[in-house]
C-alpha cells in the first residue's frame, strides 16, 4: 500500500548496471544504451559493435525526494543505435517505476533480463534484450552481492526476463525430426562379441558395424530431449520427433545436437556434437533492410526452419582405442574436431502454439507419409575428389614412413574397413634434412595424385550461391585493403575516389548476377527457398544504394564506410547452414599412427559446369595447407607449432561432370601398377621363388592379373624399382652423418667385466664393428671412437643392475654400483659424402624376417623373407585427357580360386583391399630457381628471456628449402641486415607458380643458452616474381606483421625477389659482405636511404620505481638506444634523496634513414646498478612513433640569441615555453573592493556560487560588478590551454616482462621523465652543425617549493551512516608528506 510510504524528505542512490543485450534486431548495428531517470537526469553508455554487445557499465543517479515521491519516478531504458539519424535510431525501449525496484528483496533486481520493444510498432514484437542490475540503497542498505549469480550460456533467461505490459512472448514448439544417421565409429570394443563367435553363438558377419549404440539429444536453453537407443548398429533409424516447448522469440541463440553412444556400465560417450546458430536458420525480417531500403524490398521474417538435410559431426580421429585419449573433447563440441564422425538426416519445424492447445508430447514416431517424403533428400551422386601434391615441407620432426591421406567423409579413410579402397593414401617415405631446421619429403619430379570416389546428395545449388557471394566478398576485401593503403599514404584524392568507383562498379555487377535458384532441385527444402529470397533482396538493396552512393556521394570517408558495411552485409547473406557436404580432411600419417591435419571445406574446391564464378576459389588452383596438431586444449602451444606444410592442387566435383577435370598443368599424368616378387630363404636350398603378392604378402598377384583400362596404354615393361629400398635410408639429404654403436659387457656379481655384444644404433645385434658398412659414395672421415659428451662416466660407460629392467626400460647410470651387472658405451663415428650420385644396388631386394615385419636393405642372419618391387608405367592415350583416371578402377583382375580359399575364409574375416595403382603427375624438365630474402629488422617482437629480451633469429622457408640468419643478442628490435640466397631446383608448372606463387615464410626463434630455439611468431609475405628477362623490377622492403598463435608478436622488415635462371638472363650481382663477419647485407638500392642526424636527449629523471625481485631500485641509470647506436646515463647515486640525474642533457650522432617508414623505434631502459656488477633491466619503454619530435634543424645564431631570464629553452623554434610573466597572475585574483559594498556581505563563497551560476546563494554578490571565477567541469589536466599538465619534460611508462596473452598489459615497472628531439644535420662534416636545441635548462637538484591546494566542495558521495549521511575528508599525498 503507497498511501502508508514516509513523505520525509532523504537522500536515496540508485545504482544501475548495464551489463549486455543480445538478439537485437537489425544488422550491423552500433547499440548505446540511454538512461532516463526520475524528471530530469539522463547517462549515457559508451557505443558497442554488433547485435549481442557487452558494457558491464555502473550509473548512478542521486535523488533527495521522499520514498512516497521516488516511488512513482519512471526509469526508461532506450537502446539506440548511434549509426542511424536520431530520429529513426531507437532500436527498443523498456519502462521500470523505482517503486517496482524498491518492492523486491533487497530493494534490487540483480542480473535481469528485459525485454525491449518499440512503442511506435503496433504488432509490440520483441526488439531485443537487455541484462542490467539496478539497486535502490537508502539511509544504511547495502549493495547486493553480484557476484553470486555468475554467468552462464545456459542461465535459465525465461525465468529472469520482465517482459512489459502486453507485449506478448507466444509459446511455440520446436518439432526435430530425427530421421537417422550414419557412418558412426566403433565406440565399444569387441572382446565380448567375439568371444560369442569364436564358441558360435554369435552370428557370422563383419562385427565393428555394431560396435556403437547411438542416441540423440537435442538442448535448447537448458532443456534436453533424447531419441530412443537402438542398439548394436552404426546406421541407425530412429524416426523420431522430439517436441520441445519455448517462448518465442527466445534468447538462446544455438541449438545442440549430440549423438552419444549408450553404455551398460559407465557414463554414456559422446559420439559428437553439432550447434546450429537460430540466427542463421531465421530471420526477424530486418537483415536485409539497411538505411535506405524501399518498403518494397521489406523481408518478411520466418520462424527457426532447418532440414530436412544431412548435418555432418566431427570430432576425435575415428580409430577405435579402448583408453580414451584427451581429444575426446572434440566429440562434445570443444574445439574444432579433426576428423569426420557420421552424419545424422534431421529436420526442425516451429509451431505456434494456439491458446489452449494440448501440448505435444515429448517424443513420438514420426509417420509414414513424412518417412516417405524424406527418401527424395537421401538420393545420392558420385562425387570425385583428386588431389595432388606439389610438395611437403616444413615437417618439423624427422618422423619414420610419413604418408598422405586424403579423405571426405569416411571415403578414403584409410583404416575403415567398410568403405571399398581408394588411391587416398601416398606411398610412405621418410623425410629429407633440408640442411637447416625442416624435414620435407623428396617428391622430386614424381608428384603424387590421390583420387577418392564417394557418393553424396545433390546440394551444388546451395554450394555454388555461397561461393558466388564469398568470391564477391573476397575480392571486395582485397580492394578495401588497397584502399586503405592509400588513404594510409595519404594518396592524391582522384585516385582514392577512381578506386573507390571501380569497387562500386565491381559491387553493381556482382550483385546484379543470378543466384542459383533452389526451386525445381530435388534437395531443395523451405529453408533454402527462405534464404534465397533473403538473398535475391539483399542483392537487389545493395545494387541500388550502391548505384547511388556512385552518383551522390562527395565524402571519401562516409564511401568508405558504405563500402565496409555493403561488405558486412553480403558476409552476413552468405552462411550456408545445410551444407551437408562433408569437409575434405587431410592427414600426415607416420607409422599407421595420425600425426597432423588440415580440413578443407568441400565447397572451397567444388567444381561448377554452370558458370566459373560458381567453382569454389582453390578449385584446380594450387594452394598452401598449413597442418595443425589435433588438440582439444584451447590454450595448447600446439596451436602455434607447425607439423607440416603442403602445397596441394584439388578439384572435387560430380562423376557426371568428371570429362572436364584439367589440372591445367604441363605434367603427364601416369600410373605405375606394381607388384612384388617375394622369395624365401630354406635351410639348405638358400633362395626359392614364392610368386608374387600385393605389399602386405597376402593377396597373389602375377603380372598377368593387370589390365590396361580404357584411355590407357602401357608404356615400356616391367623393370624393377628399388625406390622402395630407399625409404628405409634416414641418412638422404644430410652431407654428414654420424654413424653410432653400442658396445655392451656384462659379470657375474664381483667377476671382472667381460664383453657381452655389440649392436648397433638401432640396437641390433652385430658381429663386430667392421660389419657396420657404408653406402657406396660415402667414406670415414675418422675412427671409431668412445662417445663421452653423455651422461656417463669417464671411460664413456654406463652401468645398469638387473632388477632395473623391470618397465622394460633399462635404466642406466653413470655410477658403477657393486650389484652392477652389465654395463654399455655408445661409439661413433663420421662419415661424409663424397658422390652422391652413386647408384644404389640394381637388384633392389629387401630384407626382413617374416612378410609383416619391417623390411631392411642390409641381409641379416635371421632373415627368412624378401622381396622386390616390379613396375610398369602406364599413361594416357592420345584421345582421352586427364579424366581418365577415372577409369582406373578396373585395372586389376584378380580371380580368387574358391577352392582353395574355403577352409581358410572362415577364418579370417577380413576382405582384404585390392591395392588400387599408385598415380603420379610427372615433370619433364626441371628450372632453377633463385630466392633472395632482404631481411633488414625487426622492432617489438615479444621478449621470451627473463630479463625482457630475446635473441632473434629468422628462419626463411620457401619450397623445400630453410635458410637463416644470424642470431642478433639480446634486443627486441634487431638490425640483421642480411641477404639470404636460395637456390631451388623446381619441378613443376611454372605457370602454376606465376599465378599462385606461395608465400615465402620467415619465422623467428629466440635462441636460448643452450641453443634450442623458442618460437617467437610467425609471417609470410609474397616474393617479387622475376620470370621474364626483359623486366627488371627492384624489390621494396616492406613491414610484415607477425603473429604467433593469436598474439601479435612486432613486425619485420623485410623483401623477397624470385628470380627464374636461364641463359638470357644475367644474374644479379651478389650483395656486399659485412666486413667482420662475411655475411652478404642488404643491398643498396633496396636497404633505407641514411642521413646525418642529430638526436638530443633531455634525461630528467625517473619516477615510481617497482622493486625488481624483491630489491627496491636504488641507483638507476638509462640506456637509450636507436636502431644500432646507444647512450648510457650517470648512474643516479641514490633514488631516495633526488629521482633526477645529475647531467639531463646528452647528444648524439647517427646515420638514420630517411623514410619514417623505416625509421627505427626508441627505446628507453632503466638499469639498476647493484651489488657485484649485476645491471638487471628493471623497466623499459619503446617508442614506435616517433615522427612528432622531429623538427626542423634550428636557423642561423640570430635569430635565437636570447637573455638569460626571459627563458630557458629557445623560443625561436619550440612550441612550448615558459615564461616567468605567469608568476604575477595568481590562480585567484582578488580586486580591491569597492567600498561600497560591506565586507561582511560578501565573502570568497559568495564570488565561487555567482561564478557557477548559482545566483541563489551568491548574496548581491553579482551586482557588485566583481570579476568572476573560471569553474571547470573536469579535471584542469584535461583542459586544451593546461596541456595536460605536461610541462617541457614528457613522462613515459615503464614496463617489464613478457605479456603473455594478447590483451593484457605487462607489469607497470615506474615512470621515465625525459625528452629527446631528432632533426638533420648537413651530410657534408665540414659544415658547421647547427646550434644545440636544449639551452639554458634549468638545474636537476632538488629545490623546495610550496604546494597550496584548495579543497572547496565534493558531489554524490555514496551514503555510508545509518542516517544516510556521510562525515567525509581527505587525504592529500605529494611525494612523502601527507595532509
Amino acid at each position: 500500500d503507497r498511501s502508508t510510504l514516509s513523505e520525509k524528505v532523504e537522500d536515496f542512490q540508485i545504482r544501475l548496471k548495464v551489463i549486455c543485450a543480445r538478439q537485437l534486431t537489425g544488422s550491423n548495428i552500433k547499440p548505446v544504451v540511454k538512461v532516463k531517470a526520475g524528471k530530469n537526469q539522463a547517462k549515457i553508455t559508451r557505443i558497442r559493435k554488433g547485435s549481442a554487445p557487452i558494457w558491464n557499465e555502473l550509473l548512478m543517479f542521486n535523488f533527495n525526494e521522499s520514498l512516497k515521491e521516488l516511488y512513482d519516478y519512471v526509469f526508461e531504458f532506450a537502446l539506440n543505435n548511434s549509426r542511424k539519424l536520431r530520429s529513426d535510431a531507437l532500436i527498443g525501449s523498456f519502462k521500470l517505476d523505482v517503486g517496482t525496484i524498491y518492492d523486491q528483496p533487497g530493494h534490487a533486481f540483480v542480473r535481469k533480463w528485459l525485454l525491449l520493444t518499440d512503442p511506435d510498432d503496433a504488432s509490440n514484437s520483441p526488439k531485443g534484450y537487455l541484462k542490467i542490475t539496478v539497486c535502490v540503497l537508502g539511509a544504511g542498505d547495502q549493495p547486493p552481492d553480484e557476484s553470486a549469480g555468475k554467468d552462464d550460456d545456459n542461465d535459465d533467461v525465461e525465468g529472469n526476463l520482465l517482459t512489459p505490459a502486453g507485449a506478448s512472448l507466444r509459446a511455440a514448439t520446436f518439432t526435430l525430426r530425427v530421421y537417422g544417421a550414419e557412418d558412426l565409429p566403433q565406440m565399444d570394443s569387441g572382446s565380448l562379441k567375439s568371444m560369442k563367435q569364436r564358441i558360435g553363438l554369435g552370428e557370422e558377419g563383419d562385427i565393428t558395424k555394431t560396435l556403437v549404440d547411438p542416441f540423440l539429444s537435442f538442448i535448447f536453453a537448458g532443456k534436453k530431449r533424447k531419441t530412443q537407443i537402438i542398439k548394436e548398429t552404426n546406421q541407425p533409424e530412429w524416426n523420431e520427433e522430439l517436441n520441445l516447448p519455448l517462448k518465442f522469440p527466445s534468447m538462446c541463440d544455438s541449438i545442440k545436437l549430440t549423438i552419444k553412444d549408450w553404455d551398460r556400465i559407465g557414463s554414456d560417450d559422446p559420439i559428437g556434437t553439432v550447434i546450429i546458430p537460430l540466427s542463421r536458420i531465421s530471420s526477424t525480417g530486418e537483415e536485409a533492410n539497411g538505411a535506405g531500403t524501399s518498403l518494397l524490398h521489406a523481408v518478411d521474417g520466418f520462424p527457426p526452419t532447418f532440414g530436412p538435410s544431412f548435418v555432418n559431426f566431427y570430432g576425435s580421429p575415428r580409430e577405435f582405442s579402448k583408453l580414451g585419449d584427451s581429444l575426446d573433447d572434440l566429440n562434445i563440441g570443444k574445439g574444432i574436431g579433426c576428423a569426420y564422425r557420421g552424419r545424422a538426416m534431421v529436420e526442425l519445424v516451429t509451431t505456434m502454439d494456439e491458446e489452449g492447445a494440448e501440448p505435444a508430447p515429448p517424443s513420438q514416431p514420426i509417420n509414414d507419409d513424412q518417412i516417405a517424403l524424406v527418401k527424395k533428400y537421401m538420393r545420392r551422386r558420385r562425387y570425385r575428389l583428386v588431389v595432388g601434391f606439389e610438395s611437403a615441407n616444413m615437417i618439423r620432426k624427422p618422423l619414420e614412413r610419413i604418408e598422405f591421406e586424403v579423405s571426405i567423409g569416411n571415403y578414403g579413410n584409410k583404416f575403415d574397413t567398410e568403405v571399398g579402397a581408394a588411391s587416398s593414401t601416398t606411398e610412405p617415405g621418410n623425410p629429407v634434412f633440408d640442411g637447416v631446421n625442416y624435414h620435407y619429403m623428396a617428391w622430386t619430379s614424381k608428384k603424387p595424385i590421390l583420387m577418392v570416389t564417394s557418393q553424396w546428395e545433390d546440394i551444388s545449388f546451395r554450394l555454388y550461391a555461397m561461393n558466388l557471394i564469398l568470391r564477391t566478398c573476397e575480392r571486395m576485401e582485397g580492394q578495401i585493403n588497397h584502399l586503405n593503403e592509400l588513404v594510409k599514404v595519404e594518396a592524391d584524392e582522384i585516385e582514392i575516389a577512381s578506386e573507390i568507383v571501380s569497387i562500386l562498379d565491381m559491387l553493381i555487377l556482382e550483385t546484379s548476377k543470378k543466384l542459383p535458384d533452389p526451386r525445381g532441385r530435388t534437395a531443395s527444402n523451405q529453408l533454402d527457398r527462405r534464404i534465397h529470397r533473403q538473398r535475391l533482396q539483399t542483392f537487389v538493396a545493395i545494387c541500388e544504394e550502391a548505384k547511388d552512393l556512385r552518383q551522390n556521394c562527395t565524402d571519401a570517408q562516409e564511401a568508405i564506410s558504405a563500402i565496409n558495411d555493403f561488405l558486412e552485409r553480403l558476409k552476413l547473406v552468405s552462411y550456408e547452414p545445410q551444407n551437408s557436404l562433408p569437409d575434405v580432411v587431410v592427414w600426415m600419417i607416420s607409422d599407421n599412427k595420425r600425426i597432423a591435419y588440415a580440413r578443407i571445406p568441400a565447397y572451397e574446391i567444388l567444381y561448377s559446369p554452370e558458370k566459373p564464378e560458381f567453382c569454389g576459389r582453390y578449385c584446380a588452383k594450387p594452394c598452401t595447407i598449413t597442418l595443425k596438431y589435433p588438440t582439444a586444449n584451447a590454450k595448447s602451444k600446439k596451436h602455434y607449432k607447425v607439423p607440416a606444410q603442403l602445397r596441394i592442387i584439388a578439384w572435387l566435383g560430380r562423376a557426371a561432370d568428371q570429362d572436364s577435370f584439367e589440372f591445367h598443368s604441363r605434367g603427364q599424368i601416369s600410373v605405375y601398377a606394381d607388384t612384388f616378387e617375394t622369395e624365401m630363404k630354406i635351410l639348405v636350398k638358400g633362395w626359392i621363388a614364392d610368386g608374387y603378392t600385393d605389399i602386405t604378402g597376402e593377396i597373389p598377384l602375377p603380372k598377368s592379373a593387370f589390365s590396361c583400362p580404357p584411355g590407357w596404354v602401357w608404356d615400356g615393361d616391367w623393370k624393377i624399382n628399388s625406390e622402395l629400398a630407399l625409404l628405409y635410408d634416414t641418412s638422404q639429404g644430410h652431407m654428414h652423418v654420424l654413424e653410432d654403436a653400442f658396445e655392451y659387457q656384462y659379470r657375474f656379481p664381483g667377476g671382472t667385466w667381460e664383453p657381452e655384444k655389440i649392436t648397433n644404433g638401432k640396437h641390433e645385434e652385430i658381429p663386430n664393428l667392421s660389419s657396420l658398412r657404408i653406402p657406396d659414395g660415402w667414406e670415414w672421415e675418422n675412427e671409431w671412437t668412445v662417445d663421452s659428451n653423455r651422461a656417463c662416466d669417464e671411460d664413456g660407460w654406463e652401468y645398469s643392475a638387473p632388477d632395473d629392467d623391470t618397465a622394460g626400460e633399462v635404466a642406466w647410470s653413470t655410477i658403477e654400483k657393486t650389484y652392477s651387472t652389465s654395463r654399455r658405451r655408445r661409439l661413433i663415428r663420421n662419415r661424409v659424402c663424397i658422390d652422391q650420385k652413386v647408384s644404389k644396388k640394381a637388384e633392389g631386394w629387401e630384407y626382413a624376417t617374416t612378410m609383416g615385419s619391417q623390411f631392411h636393405i642390409m641381409p641379416k642372419m635371421l632373415d627368412l623373407v624378401r622381396r622386390r618391387r616390379w613396375v610398369r608405367k602406364m599413361i594416357t592415350s592420345e584421345a582421352s585427357g586427364p579424366a581418365a583416371i577415372f577409369n582406373l578402377d578396373t585395372s586389376i583382375k584378380i580371380t580368387f580360386d574358391i577352392s582353395l580359399k574355403s577352409n581358410s575364409a572362415k577364418k579370417s574375416k577380413k576382405i582384404h583391399k585390392i591395392p588400387t595403382p599408385k598415380i603420379y603427375i610427372v615433370y619433364k624438365d626441371v628450372s632453377k630457381l633463385h630466392l633472395r630474402a632482404y631481411i633488414y629488422q625487426g622492432r617489438d617482437l615479444l621478449p621470451m628471456d627473463q630479463d625482457s629480451f630475446s635473441d632473434p633469429v629468422v628462419m626463411v622457408s620457401f619450397l623445400n628449402q630453410t635458410h637463416r640468419t644470424e642470431v642478433q643478442q639480446h634486443t627486441l628490435n634487431p638490425v640483421w641486415d642480411q641477404t639470404l640466397m636460395i637456390d631451388i631446383q623446381f619441378y613443376g608448372d611454372l605457370e602454376h607458380l606465376q599465378r599462385n606463387c606461395p608465400d615465402v615464410l620467415c619465422e623467428v626463434f629466440d635462441k636460448d643458452d643452450l641453443g634450442s630455439l623458442e618460437f617467437m611468431g610467425r609471417t609470410s609475405g609474397k616474393p617479387l616474381l622475376q620470370f621474364d628477362p626483359e623486366e627488371d623490377e627492384t624489390p621494396r622492403l616492406q613491414w610484415l606483421n607477425i603473429r604467433k598463435a593469436n598474439q601479435a608478436g612486432g613486425n619485420i622488415l623485410a623483401a623477397f625477389e624470385l628470380i627464374l635462371k636461364s641463359d638470357k638472363r644475367e644474374m644479379p650481382i651478389p650483395p656486399p659482405l659485412k666486413p667482420d663477419i662475411h655475411v652478404p647485407m642488404v643491398p643498396c638500392g633496396i636497404r633505407p636511404v641514411l642521413q646525418r642526424t642529430a638526436i638530443e636527449f633531455l634525461v630528467w629523471g625517473v619516477r615510481d620505481m617497482q622493486s625488481f625481485q624483491l630489491l627496491s631500485v636504488d641507483s638507476p641509470s638509462v640506456l637509450i638506444q636507436i636502431g644500432e647506436v646507444e647512450i648510457r646515463t650517470k648512474i643516479i647515486k641514490s633514488l631516495k634523496k633526488n629521482p633526477n640525474f645529475a647531467e639531463p642533457i646528452y647528444y648524439l650522432e647517427a646515420n638514420l634513414p630517411v623514410d619514417d617508414l623505416y625509421f627505427p623505434p626508441i627505446v628507453i631502459r632503466v638499469k639498476d646498478n647493484r651489488k657485484f656488477g649485476r645491471r638487471p633491466t628493471v623497466g623499459q619503454h619503446i617508442i614506435t612513433n616517433s615522427i612528432s619530435y622531429r623538427i626542423k634543424p634550428p636557423p642561423e645564431e640570430s635569430h635565437y640569441c636570447h637573455t638569460g631570464n626571459e627563458s630557458f629553452i629557445s623560443l625561436s623554434w619550440m612550441h612550448f615555453s615558459i615564461s616567468e610573466d605567469d608568476e604575477a597572475t595568481p590562480l585567484l585574483k582578488f580586486h580591491e573592493y569597492t567600498k561600497r559594498i560591506r565586507e561582511d556581505e560578501i565573502d570568497w563563497w559568495s564570488k565561487f556560487y555567482a561564478s557557477i551560476g548559482e545566483s541563489g546563494m551568491a548574496g548581491n554578490y553579482v551586482e557588485s560588478g566583481l570579476d568572476l571565477i573560471k569553474v571547470y567541469t573536469n579535471e584542469l589536466e584535461k583542459q586544451e590551454n593546461f596541456k595536460h599538465f605536461g610541462d617541457f619534460i614528457q613522462t613515459f611508462r615503464l614496463f617489464r616482462g613478457k605479456g603473455v596473452l594478447e590483451d593484457e598489459e605487462p607489469d607497470f615497472a615506474g615512470q621515465f621523465k625525459g625528452t629527446f628531439r631528432i632533426y638533420t644535420l648537413p651530410e657534408d662534416k665540414r659544415e658547421p652543425n647547427p646550434p644545440k636545441f636544449f639551452q639554458n635548462v634549468p638545474p636537476t637538484d632538488v629545490v623546495e617549493v610550496k604546494v597550496r591546494i584548495y579543497v572547496i566542495r565534493a558531489f554524490e558521495l555514496a551514503p555510508q551512516d545509518s542516517n544516510g549521511l556521510a562525515d567525509p575528508y581527505l587525504k592529500i599525498k605529494v611525494g612523502k608528506k601527507r595532509i
